[in-house]
């Protein structure tokens, strides 16, 4: 049997009604009649019915299915193993709670042969629950997982990068740079892989035509969920200034970010409330809860044996984010 072109790693937990619908939106893909594609689902130890779900929507696909389980708990292992496992020259990063365009997998080509580029990121919406009464602003939905990106093919420059929410790399790129950091204990594992990939010359390019569609539930559009994720992306930016910047740098980048944290986000936090912009207001406290998230990780990452944050880590676990109420 002949190779496919790429390979859609969609790794995934406990999400079994979910994967049914991700599963059956990649199925059908409009390829142009230019490329062949396979989808490999990793399942990261799941205690539900997520096996028999792909075994059904494989019976009924015309696009080849493979399953796959990887029992070491978490994210990284997981994606690993379908680094490994794949079949294609191209690798396509998706979510179990994730639904694409039929044109998804053709814009990211496109944009790849358009720019030359090994590494292209698309647009991540997200889909919010019709019922839900948070006022959302820019900060908080970005928070959510909002990946927007605008105009056309491109290279990619800035701060804002691709996500393996929606992301399509070369197969070349893993055999070069290596696989992603499993030192990336609580996420962020994405965006250390993109600069790395960077740092090495590597052409980045974003596709915004390439779309996908990321199904919020209720219990996440609540100030409590925002707090949480909002928390673990700071000790996240903590991990990747450590490892980059080194840990003086990492702790000066904590100093500073108390500082904005109380001579600006404070401030503006009060001014918004004054205003009664609860928009606002909550996009605030995701900046100071970021803030707390980054400095509780960099105290803890700086001096483990006098700082430990004991439960910190635990509080942090993506799977506890799979819950109603994170314990954060």
């Amino acid at each position: 049997m002949t190779d496919p072109d790429v390979t859609v790693v969609l790794c995934t937990y406990n999400r079994a009604e979910m994967l049914r619908n991700a599963l059956q939106s990649v199925t059908l893909q409009d390829t142009r009649n230019g490329f062949t594609y396979e989808i490999l689902v990793i399942d990261n130890a799941s205690t539900d019915n997520t096996r028999s779900v792909v075994m059904e929507v494989a019976s009924g696909s015309a696009v080849p299915i493979r399953y796959v389980q990887e029992q070491t708990e978490g994210v990284v292992p997981a994606r690993n193993r379908g680094v490994r496992e794949a079949r294609g020259s191209w690798l396509a990063f998706f979510d179990d709670d994730q639904l694409a365009e039929p044109d998804w997998l053709s814009e990211l080509l496109s944009a790849a042969l358009l720019t030359r580029s090994t590494l292209v990121g698309g647009t991540i919406l997200p889909q919010l629950p019709a019922s839900h009464s948070v006022a959302l602003g820019p900060i908080s939905r970005s928070v959510l997982g909002e990946h927007l990106f605008v105009g056309t093919a491109r290279p990619c420059q800035g701060k804002k990068i691709p996500s393996t929410g929606n992301m399509l790399v070369a197969r070349e790129i893993f055999d070069s740079n290596g696989l992603f950091d499993t030192s990336m204990v609580a996420g962020g594992e994405d965006t250390e892989f993109v600069r790395r990939a960077r740092a090495s010359g590597i052409t980045i390019s974003i596709a915004p035509s390439a779309k996908i569609h990321h199904i919020i539930p209720a219990s996440r559009v609540t100030p409590k969920y925002l707090r949480w994720t909002s928390i673990r992306t700071g000790y996240q930016f903590a991990t990747l200034d450590l490892k980059y910047f080194g840990r003086a740098s990492m702790l000066g980048r904590a100093l500073a970010r108390t500082g904005q944290a109380i001579l600006v986000n404070t401030p503006l936090l009060i001014f918004a409330g004054l205003k009664r912009d609860p928009a606002s207001c909550l996009d605030r406290r995701c900046l100071l809860w970021r803030a707390v998230g980054y400095v509780r990780g960099a105290v803890s990452l700086a001096g483990p044996r006098f700082f430990a944050q004991s439960g910190l880590l635990s509080e942090l676990n993506i799977r506890t984010g799979r819950t109603p109420c994170p314990n954060s």
